[in-house]
């Protein structure tokens, strides 16, 4: 492949990883804000107390949580992370303002 087109597929992989957050305070964060549809919460996320405050602001905020078995590491390698808790994907109106014109194809 060109540089040129490595450089392009680089430009689109950004893109990808601005539709979603990774980590429990920044899930939490955005959740808060009413700027995500769907978050998945590992299955050993920690503190618990947390994942309460996550799991009423996405009700708030009309968010969509599921839980899934995956362990921290692994839900992070998924997303080229070490680890990650928690991941929420972003609603269309927040993706819209993070992913610039030209990579939307």
């Amino acid at each position: 492949k060109t540089a040129s087109s490595r450089g392009r597929m680089d430009e689109k992989a950004g893109a990808l990883r601005s539709l979603v957050c990774l980590g429990l305070n920044e899930v939490t964060r955005h959740t808060a804000r009413g700027e995500v549809s769907l978050v998945l919460v590992c299955k050993d996320a920690q503190p618990p107390a947390l994942l309460l405050h996550l799991a009423s602001a996405a009700y708030v905020h009309g968010a969509k949580v599921c839980g899934i078995g995956e362990t921290s590491e692994a839900l992070g390698a998924a997303f080229g992370a070490p680890c990650a808790m928690a991941v929420a994907f972003f609603t269309e109106d927040a993706q819209a303002a993070r992913v610039p014109n030209e990579l939307r194809e």
